[in-house]
Parts: structure tokens; sequence; C-alpha cells
């Protein structure tokens, strides 16, 4: 089986451009060998070796897929199951995706201490309004966030054991609205991708960005 990763788009596969279609019965019946994971968004102060709510492997189905079929938050990650699903139909072999997303997320709570600690990162100073940090909480991460690196602990360090075919990574739009924080952007990129393939013990991991198509 080839597991790909994939990192922090949570937007889900209801709420996606032509979900009547893609949510229905025999949309599935190609897929018996595409199996998903869906993670708990949880965060932690430390690097864990397992998940703190485990989750177990599910068919690809309309149940698991697109939930309740009402909403953006019901079913699984839109991107994450595209991908994935087509990968699997033009290969032709087992396909494991594992969605590990948090939506509104900056990169910093994706990147472990040492990854964090390689870049340099502006210090909030909300006098100048390109060093303000978002919500001017002193920390520039959204409120719901407790500081950086603590989905790296919760979400990603549990899976430094496991063989990966791929990383896909979706992100970067929090980053975007302070002026400071976006020029950073690119080392947090190559702090992020070479942290992970040598905690993961795999210095040739393919690591795709996505991009949004505006």
């Amino acid at each position: 089986m080839l597991i790909i990763l994939f990192l922090s788009m949570e937007f889900t596969v209801p709420g996606s451009f032509n979900a009547t279609a893609e949510c229905a019965v025999n949309a599935f019946t190609d897929l018996a060998q595409l199996r998903l994971m869906r993670l708990a968004t949880v965060q932690s102060s430390t690097p864990l070796t397992e998940l703190l709510h485990p989750e177990p492997w599910q068919a690809a189905t309309q149940a698991s897929v697109c939930g309740n079929g009402r909403s953006r938050g019901s079913g699984f990650s839109a991107a994450c199951f595209f991908f994935a699903r087509d990968l699997h139909r033009k290969l032709g072999v087992p396909i494991g995706a594992v969605d590990s997303s948090w939506g509104g997320t900056v990169i910093e709570t994706f990147m472990s201490r040492e990854a964090y600690d390689s870049c340099p990162h502006t210090v909030c100073n909300c006098s100048n309004p390109d060093f303000c940090c978002k919500g001017e909480t002193g920390t520039g991460l959204p409120p719901k966030y407790d500081g950086n690196s603590t989905l790296w602990n919760a979400m990603l360090a549990p899976f430094a054991r496991l063989n990966w075919a791929a990383f896909v990574f979706w992100q970067g739009t929090s980053n975007a609205y302070v002026a400071s924080n976006a020029r950073e952007y690119g080392c947090n990129q190559r702090a992020l991708i070479s942290d992970i393939r040598r905690k993961f013990n795999a210095p040739t991991l393919p690591f795709l960005f996505v991009q949004n198509c505006e």
C-alpha cells in the first residue's frame, strides 16, 4: 500500500463543486482498495509517539467521504480524497490517505521546535501594522492554537515510524495576513520539508505543495 499524508486542508467533499455527483453511491464502486483516515484535531505541548485519539482506517464509501452530505464540515477532506482517488485510479494499486488537517492553521504549528528555531521569526510589534500579529495575541497565531509546534507534536510526530509514499501540503493563507510573516514563509517551508525528511528517516520523500487556482 502507498500511504500518503495530507496536511492542513480541512474543507470537505460535501462543500466541493459537483458534490451531488461526487457523493452518489455509484461514485465509489471502483475504490475498494482505497483507505482513508481522518485525524482528530488535537494539540500537544510535547512530541508524542502515539496518537491521542487513534483513528481506524475506513473504506472509501459514501458515508466515510461525504458524511451526512449536507454541510462543508461533514465528511472527508476534499483535496485529500480527490488526490488519493485519482492516484488510485491512475496507478491501480492500494492507496492509504491520512488527513491530518486543521482549517485556518499557520505553518508554524506544523513545524517541530527544531525546524521553527532554524528560521528567523518577527517579534510582534503592533505599533507597526506590518509587524502586528494576527489577533494581537502576542504570538502571531490564531487564538485557538496554543503555540508553535503543537500540531506537529500531536498530529505528525506519532507517524515518524511509518513508511510514507508522499506528503501533500496545502496551507499558507493564514500566514499571508501579516506581511512580515509572509516574507518568512520561504524559510519555514524549506525547514518543514528538511525536518520531516530527517525525522521520518526518508531523505528523498516527495513533498508536494498544493496551490489555490485563483
